[in-house]
């Protein structure tokens, strides 16, 4: 895995940049090779007046974008807690694809009326919240933006859920417009499409 740590305004010594990589090289077996790992460090102002660091980490691996946040004063701890939930997340998508091929496997039985066997692949479902910016006051917080690849409602139903995130804005191949996929409370999924009208 390739590492590349990018600093906003905390300088990365020899020993911060050892960590990180100490650290990324842990989720080498996670991912598949020729992945591209970010590490950003930058500085957070808090409310108190106090700074806090906080590390974004981002994966790049063929189609799937995986990102992680946190924050702590100590910038080794904040690491620390961005690849400790980058590998849950890591792991999470692994068991959402098993889970996944597992319900595609069972989907002959509920065609033949036997639904005892269906799997239940969005039970333990979670969405993740990687953003704490409620110390900021203005409306807009903050803004992303990515690189828009056109793929079907599945793929960004995945793409969805490997980011941790209850909502993704695509654009649609079947459609040809741009759609959000989002999670619904009852765990099912929905598309937000615009009106050709």
């Amino acid at each position: 895995m390739d590492l590349h740590i990018r600093s906003v305004d905390i300088p990365v010594t020899d020993e911060l940049r050892a960590y990180a990589e100490g650290r990324a090289k842990k989720l080498d077996r996670l991912i598949e090779r020729g992945s591209d790992t970010q590490l950003e460090l930058r500085r957070r102002p808090q409310r108190t007046g106090a700074e806090v660091t906080a590390v974004q980490v981002t994966i790049r691996s063929g189609k799937k974008l995986l990102r992680a946040e946190e924050t702590d004063f100590d910038p080794m701890k904040a690491i620390d807690q961005a690849f400790d939930k980058m590998a849950r997340q890591m792991r999470r998508a692994h068991d959402r694809r098993t889970d996944r091929q597992a319900t595609k496997l069972d989907v002959g039985a509920i065609t033949n009326g036997d639904m005892s066997g269906l799997a239940q692949p969005l039970a333990a479902f979670e969405t993740i919240d990687d953003e704490d910016d409620d110390d900021l006051d203005a409306p807009i917080a903050r803004t992303k933006r990515f690189t828009m690849k056109p793929m079907p409602p599945d793929e960004a139903v995945e793409q969805m859920e490997l980011l941790g995130h209850s909502f993704f804005l695509f654009f649609n191949v079947d459609d040809d417009q741009m759609n959000v996929v989002y999670l619904r409370h009852d765990g099912s999924y929905g598309i937000i499409a615009p009106d050709a009208k």
